[in-house]
């Protein structure tokens, strides 16, 4: 698959993309979740089944995503290789050179993951 986006969910809500600024740019600290965009894409009917009362709702065009969080560990590392690639693990699995961001534990994960869900496109 093709990245075409990333956006960090942090966990005081706030968020950084790749619109925002580059990888090295945005916080350091407290990552609860990096979700990838892609640009292949599915397309995902909205509202009532489309046989069902008149098939009220409409298609819509998604992308393909890929989330990456430390939701089992209580501290979690996400970052950006030499070669633009994003990763998440232990800290013996960053790559060399790598720009790295460190995740945390917060008790509002849930609903940080709620919000990092519904968000189904790319710009």
């Amino acid at each position: 698959m093709t990245p075409v986006g990333w956006r960090i969910y942090y966990a005081d809500g706030s968020t950084w993309s790749s619109l925002t600024g580059p990888w090295a740019d945005a916080p350091s600290h407290e990552v609860q979740i990096v979700k990838v965009f892609y640009a292949e894409t599915y397309r995902c009917w909205h509202g009532d089944p489309p046989r069902r009362h008149g098939g009220a709702g409409q298609w819509h065009t998604h992308n393909y995503v890929s989330l990456q969080h430390g939701a089992d560990r209580l501290v979690d590392y996400y970052w950006q290789g030499i070669d633009g690639k994003l990763g998440a693990g232990g800290i013996d699995e960053i790559p060399p050179a790598a720009s790295i961001k460190q995740g945390s534990y917060t008790p509002n994960f849930q609903a940080i993951m709620n919000s990092a869900s519904q968000e189904e496109s790319w710009p």
